[in-house]
């Protein structure tokens, strides 16, 4: 037994798991500045694989709350720059649905990416989840697919006979990720 479980990845993954399977609209609170947008202006930093998770969750229909130490004043460029960004807010500072949680300061979200509390292992776990979810409501392949398409910002991807969409896209790539998933579903005909 841990005495501490939840610093186990694993267990982490397989708490939010169990939350999805009871209620599938998860709720994951994101903070804005040096999370999402470079607020520091840290050279090179785009934040583009936590937008990108983001972007995953919110196409399994999760909310998405950014949780932000910034002034009200501030709220419609939040909004305005993650739209630009292909994410929808639900919320800012508040939850996006009646609760009988997260009334009296804190919000309630069932998980939180922040560059101030452990963002990497933040962002891993739900990223674990997100390929577990899929996986699961796609079947593996079809699950890669979603995944990559996902990552790639492909607004549809025809899930039919021999993946058109995927193969047109595949061969304007040279990343890796997509060279696995075309060698996983083309190599198996």
């Amino acid at each position: 037994m841990h005495t501490d479980p939840y610093l186990d990845h694993n267990t982490c993954v397989d708490r939010l798991y169990k939350e999805w399977k009871k209620h599938p609209r998860l709720i994951i609170a994101c903070d804005f500045d040096d999370t999402c947008m470079n607020f520091h202006n840290n050279e090179g930093a785009t934040h583009e694989k936590v937008l990108s998770l983001v972007r995953r969750a919110q196409a399994l229909n999760f909310y998405i709350v950014m949780w932000t130490a910034s002034a009200p004043e501030r709220y419609p460029f939040i909004t305005e720059y993650m739209e630009s960004k292909g994410i929808h807010v639900d919320s800012i500072n508040k939850n996006p649905i009646e609760l009988k949680y997260g009334n009296n300061g804190k919000i309630y979200f069932n998980h939180n990416l922040c560059d101030r509390s452990g963002l990497k292992s933040a962002y891993h776990i739900l990223d674990d989840l997100i390929w577990r979810i899929n996986f699961e409501l796609k079947g593996e392949k079809e699950g890669m697919l979603v995944e990559w398409a996902a990552d790639n910002q492909i607004e549809r991807l025809e899930i039919g006979n021999g993946y058109p969409d995927v193969r047109e896209v595949y061969l304007e790539s040279d990343q890796d990720y997509a060279r696995r998933v075309f060698e996983i579903k083309y190599n198996e005909k």
